[in-house]
């Protein structure tokens, strides 16, 4: 895990020092730049060492012939797999690393290679092969399939720049931010920003899933993955198989997943709650003794019911596993405002993670999350909604009448009828949008394939759009940036392309069961833990920053939004959200107003 940077073509070299500078952070074992203005490019790495840790892994890292250069960041994880076959075909091996796999994988398959890539990664690459005279070298960018490692990029005088967070490309311009209005807008709506926008109108996001090549100065943008034609094998598997034929095909890709996320030669940890996803990992672990592994387990906040201290201690005992507490210390403002320099971009959510993950980093590099769980294996209510309400729902769907009595008047009246009547991109904008309130939804060009595909189910289409907006967008986005901070890579088993294609083809009527959270995970992993952890009220990875709005952060709340410009926020909304904190009434829409506003006070000057 590492941070990549650079730029192809007649770039500004100077500006390299401090795009370096901001990415630090995420690599702090190494830093190496390639700068070479003949050919037009330079590209820079600062790593964190997991794989191979000795200096011939560092990179840049350039073939043997001499002809392709790359920089990567990220893990993959089936490298080992490649290797071999790459070595069956004649090529040397100088490292140990996952890095010059992909460079002799790149170098044999070309643009091809993306796809034979299980794990997660973002990669520059500068081919020279094929130059004379005064030709440029082919200029590259790619993008792991589900967004977990982030590439951004921007355009400046015919010049490409690129980099793992947007803070470093903003080191490039003399202004530090130019606000993106359907960004705030995104963001207002959803509580993170929707790829390919950033919140600097500027700055670009390559989508998950797609390479980018850099030609005549202009950008030309490919998918080589798409989760609904990628599984299409899996489709026609799925509508011939029985539910233990399936339960036993998903036991053994889940086993694979969690296998192969392993390879590394650092110690491996695990961020550990009392929900199925992170349990079920653990117990995986332990069951087939993959890996030694310590857990950590975020205390302090919650309280009553939403604690899941107990159950943690359960969990510990049964599957015998060394847990570490961690209660924060450190006051609650202080930690709310470290955060927020810790984030690239505004969003709600990560919090967190980055308290876990300031100290897991302490004695580890690498952490297991249960990221995407509840994406691959429909975990979330409104999938479970779906399935109730499928079977009298009507074919037709009546969103711009829905939309609209929901404008005059949204309550739970009005989205029960949504539910009941509205289309599933409709119940999904619906669910995820902070004030639930139709007006705020944005439509915008980063709502590919939002409509229910013909094919698909309806609680496929939901999945989908879980997986490429609020997965990509908010949670595996906010987990990158926090953990990197502290130089922790983490890593989310689940996202891995096999076994969510093979999860989302399955039939409604095996993956929902109204009376157990994610059945098709709890049969697969098959362990008297997890069933009984599956009867359990689902609860998320949350913190009480409602009640803290109320007490410790509400002075720093109120300042925030009063301090709000008037000039890109309706006043009227600043003033309603500031009643509402004097009333004791904030809401998740207050939290976002309050985090906007810290986030713009630190990085816009």
């Amino acid at each position: 895990m590492c941070g990549i940077y650079g730029y192809f073509g007649n770039g500004n070299s100077g500006k390299l020092a401090k795009m370096m500078d901001t990415l630090k952070q995420r690599g702090p074992d190494a830093q190496g730049e390639e700068i070479c203005e003949d050919l037009g490019y330079a590209l820079g790495h600062t790593r964190l060492s997991i794989i191979d840790l000795s200096n011939l892994a560092n990179q840049p890292m350039t073939s043997s012939g001499g002809e392709v250069t790359i920089v990567f960041n990220g893990e993959i994880y089936n490298y080992r797999e490649l290797r071999t076959n790459l070595i069956q075909q004649g090529y040397n091996f100088y490292t140990e690393s996952d890095t010059e796999v992909i460079l002799n994988a790149y170098i044999e398959y070309g643009e091809s290679c993306f796809d034979l890539f299980e794990g997660m990664f973002a990669i520059g690459i500068v081919d020279k092969r094929g130059i004379s005279g005064k030709g440029t070298p082919k200029f590259l960018l790619a993008r792991d399939v589900f967004g977990i490692k982030p590439v951004h990029y921007t355009i400046i005088d015919e010049t490409l720049y690129f980099a793992s967070e947007t803070r470093a490309l903003s080191t490039i311009f003399s202004s530090s931010l130019d606000l993106d209005k359907r960004s705030m807008q995104s963001f207002l709506s959803f509580g993170s920003v929707s790829q390919p926008m950033t919140i600097d109108r500027r700055i670009s996001s390559l989508r998950p899933g797609t390479f980018a090549i850099w030609a005549n100065k202009q950008l030309d943008t490919k998918e080589y993955w798409n989760l609904h034609l990628n599984s299409q094998p899996e489709a026609d598997l799925v509508s011939h198989r029985s539910m233990k034929e399936n339960v036993d095909e998903l036991d053994s890709r889940l086993l694979n997943a969690i296998s192969i996320s392993t390879v590394s030669d650092t110690p491996i940890s695990l961020m550990l709650s009392g929900g199925l996803d992170s349990v079920s990992i653990a117990a995986i672990l332990k069951s087939h003794q993959l890996v030694d592994f310590d857990s950590f387990f975020l205390k302090g906040f919650a309280t009553g019911p939403d604690d899941e201290s107990s159950v943690v201690t359960y969990v510990a005992s049964k599957l015998d596993l060394k847990v570490n507490i961690v209660s924060p210390s450190e006051n609650i403002v202080d930690s709310f405002y470290g955060w927020i320099r810790a984030m690239d971009q505004p969003s709600v959510d990560g919090f967190n993670v980055w308290l876990l993950s300031k100290e897991i980093a302490k004695t580890h590099k690498v952490a297991f999350t249960g990221a995407g769980g509840d994406e691959v294996f429909a975990g979330y209510p409104h999938h479970r909604i779906a399935k109730v309400l499928q079977r009298t729902r009507s074919q037709f769907h009546f969103d711009s009448i829905l939309r609209a009595l929901n404008n005059i008047r949204p309550n739970r009246y009005s989205l029960a009828l949504i539910n009941r009547f509205g289309s599933p991109g409709l119940i999904w904008r619906t669910t995820r949008n902070l004030k639930k309130e139709s007006s705020h939804m944005v439509n915008c060009d980063s709502f590919s394939r939002f409509d229910q595909i013909k094919s698909e189910d309806e609680v496929q289409c939901l999945q989908r759009l879980d997986l490429e907006q609020y997965l990509v967008n908010t949670l595996l986005a906010d987990q990158d940036i926090v953990s990197m901070a502290h130089g922790l890579e983490l890593r989310p088993p689940y996202l891995n392309k096999k076994l969510v294609q093979y999860a989302y083809r399955l039939p409604i009527s095996q993956k929902i069961n109204l009376d157990i959270n994610k059945p098709m995970l709890v049969k697969a992993v098959n362990q008297p833990i997890i069933e009984s952890i599956s009867q359990i009220k689902k609860r998320g990875f949350e913190l009480p920053y409602i009640d803290w709005m109320k007490k410790e952060l509400k002075q720093e709340f109120l300042s925030l939004l009063h301090s709000l410009d008037r000039e890109i926020m309706d006043s009227r909304l600043i003033e309603y959200e500031l009643m509402k904190l004097h009333e004791n009434k904030p809401d998740a829409f207050t939290w976002a107003l309050g985090v906007l506003s810290a986030w713009l006070a630190e990085n816009q000057h």
